[in-house]
């Protein structure tokens, strides 16, 4: 028995294998979905504030909120939900429609609420 070898594993000595406890996928997805929420928030700001310098609020507003809306919407399919490739026309339209309406929400009730609640005059 000159060429064999003997393996010895953590079962066959009879150790317990360390184990990681494993989180729930739903709780994986959720820790995921906030982490690029608060990046596209970030996102959002920092394309706002550029913006800010060449435009007035509300196209600026509109402009951070379509850009930082498809890099998000991008960013959950593909990392917290794992789709991977889709139907390309199927993808492109789910991420336009999204981006229609976040930059609608996002720039109709601010100026509306601008309209409605006006500061009091000095």
């Amino acid at each position: 028995m000159a060429g064999a070898t003997v393996a010895l594993t953590a079962s066959a000595i009879g150790l317990p294998t360390p184990r990681r406890p494993r989180l729930h996928p739903a709780l994986v997805q959720l820790g995921r979905y906030a982490l690029v929420g608060g990046v596209g928030t970030g996102l959002n700001v920092v394309l706002f504030l550029v913006a800010r310098t060449w435009l007035s609020a509300v196209p600026a507003n509109v402009v951070a909120i379509v850009l930082s809306t498809l890099v998000t919407t991008e960013a959950n399919r593909r990392f917290t939900f794992q789709a991977g490739h889709g139907r390309r026309w199927r993808t492109l339209l789910q991420n336009v429609g999204t981006m229609v309406f976040y930059a609608f929400y996002g720039s109709a009730v601010p100026c509306c609420c601008t309209r409605w609640w006006r500061a009091p005059p000095r």
